[in-house]
């Protein structure tokens, strides 16, 4: 497994170096260290996960998921200013993924800011509940049509 860990981290080495400036390169390439980034967090290794989901994010700023699980980092390190600033930067990007409240929530709460901590989880449910009520009304009108199908 450390070979094959080695090797990839060389390969990316070397295609760092050509730095790239073609997007479907760049794009290649960041998908590359966001993938390297997944596996060192499975591994416990967050100082390994952070540096190659911050290369990522240098090739291509807006993964929203590079900046949740690099969120999710820096708030296992406890570094909670920084994964307020990502969770913000996510909010931004798609501010109907409720769930990221519920992070800033939990991090504000850990933070010892009640207030804050209410202010986001008070967001996060009221989207969870408008997110359910839209996915039963939907799921209800796609019975009611395959139903009137048969």
């Amino acid at each position: 497994m450390k070979e094959k860990e080695e090797s990839l981290e060389e390969r990316l080495k070397a295609l760092q170096k050509e730095a790239p400036t073609d997007p479907v390169e760049k794009e290649k390439l960041a998908k590359l260290y966001y993938n390297l980034a997944h596996a060192y967090g499975q591994l416990d290794k967050t100082e390994q996960q952070i540096e190659c989901y911050e290369k990522s994010l240098e090739l291509d700023p807006k993964q929203p998921q590079a900046l949740r699980f690099l969120g999710f980092a820096y708030r296992r390190k406890k570094e909670y200013d920084k994964a307020i600033e990502l969770f913000n930067k996510i909010i931004k990007l798609n501010p109907d993924d409720y769930g990221i409240y519920y992070y800033l929530s939990s991090i504000y709460e850990k933070k010892g800011m009640e207030e804050e901590a209410e202010k986001y989880q008070k967001i996060y449910e009221e989207m969870k509940k408008k997110q359910a009520e839209a996915d039963i009304k939907r799921l209800k009108e796609e019975i009611r049509k395959k139903e009137n199908a048969k």
